[in-house]
């Protein structure tokens, strides 16, 4: 399958997931009681919000063309963990609803615009993006008691670790993906730009 082919096959599928009918998480709006409920929306939320699975795409990307295949998945969950905590702790911190969809944005055009950014500097940029999307996240569970607050960093870490590490594992060990990874990463970056731009004016 072409480089063009798989990012307009994937990148439709993300948006599916991203249904507006699940602004919120999968609680409906209501903060999550108990473990499970906690567990379920912490697996679900990046997966309802357009935004954030199409970062999530991204990070599996840029983890296999730039080799930080568990570096780059392990920055971004661990500030997206900072960053529920410190709105957990802070409700009353003000959340900018634009940010995550920018994030989206701005690293599609990394993408496109500086395909060879080191490393180091990827990670970085992820990280700091994880602490922004870790805010976002964070409204879902803020005012939670501590069992489910603790089983939905537990399902966000495990969903967006598996989503990433496998996605980048995919491309790297697929015939013929790795050598051509670097125009997976333009044509996604190129859907992603055009989606991000189109649904952050709307939103």
């Amino acid at each position: 399958m072409g480089m063009s082919r798989i990012a307009a096959a994937t990148l439709p599928a993300l948006c599916l997931l991203a249904s507006p009918a699940f602004a919120h998480h999968m609680e409906s709006g209501q903060t999550p009681t108990g473990a499970l409920a906690g567990l379920l929306s912490g697996l679900g939320h990046p997966l309802i919000g357009w935004d954030h699975a199409l970062f999530l795409l991204a990070i599996g990307l840029l983890a296999a063309a730039t080799g930080a295949v568990r570096a780059m998945p392990a920055a971004f969950v661990l500030t997206v963990t900072v960053g529920v905590a410190v709105q957990y702790a802070l409700p009353g911190l003000p959340v900018l609803p634009w940010l995550a969809p920018a994030t989206v944005l701005a690293v599609a055009a990394g993408m496109l615009a500086r395909p060879g950014t080191p490393q180091s500097l990827w990670i970085s940029v992820i990280a700091v993006a994880g602490l922004i999307h870790g805010q976002a996240y964070a409204q879902a569970i803020v005012g939670a008691e501590p069992t489910p607050l603790a089983a939905y960093l537990l399902g966000l870490a495990l969903v967006q670790t598996a989503l990433t590490v496998a996605l980048a594992l995919l491309v790297q060990r697929v015939p013929g993906l790795a050598a051509r990874a670097g125009g997976l990463l333009r044509a996604t970056g190129v859907g992603m730009l055009g989606l991000a731009a189109v649904l952050l004016a709307t939103s």
